[in-house]
C-alpha cells in the first residue's frame, strides 16, 4: 500500500471539499483523513498505486465552486483508518 500527503490552497472552505473527498475515497477504496488546516484542505490518503493515482486526478478537480491555487503531493507512510474519514 502506497502513502501520500496533498496540502491544497485555494478556495476551498465551504465548498464541501472535504466530503467530496470522502466520497472520492470510497468509490476508490482509498483509507485515510481529510481535515481543514486554516485555510487549506490536507489529505492523507493510502491504497493501491492504480487507486491513488484515480483518487488524486478526482481530488484535483474538487467540487463546484472551489479553486485551488496551490497543490503540493509528498509521498509518504503513515498510520491511517481501516477507512476514510473527515476530521473536523
Amino acid at each position: 500500500m502506497q502513502g501520500v500527503k496533498i496540502h491544497l490552497k485555494g478556495k476551498v472552505k465551504e465548498t464541501g471539499f472535504r466530503y467530496f473527498v470522502k466520497q472520492i475515497a470510497n468509490r476508490n477504496n482509498i483509507q485515510g483523513w481529510v481535515s481543514y488546516d486554516r485555510d487549506d484542505v490536507v489529505v492523507k490518503a493510502a491504497g493501491s498505486k492504480e487507486n491513488l493515482n484515480g483518487f488524486i486526478s478526482r481530488c484535483l478537480k474538487g467540487p463546484p465552486g472551489c479553486a485551488i491555487k496551490e497543490i503540493t503531493i509528498s509521498e509518504m507512510d503513515f498510520e491511517c483508518p481501516d477507512n476514510f474519514i473527515v476530521i473536523d
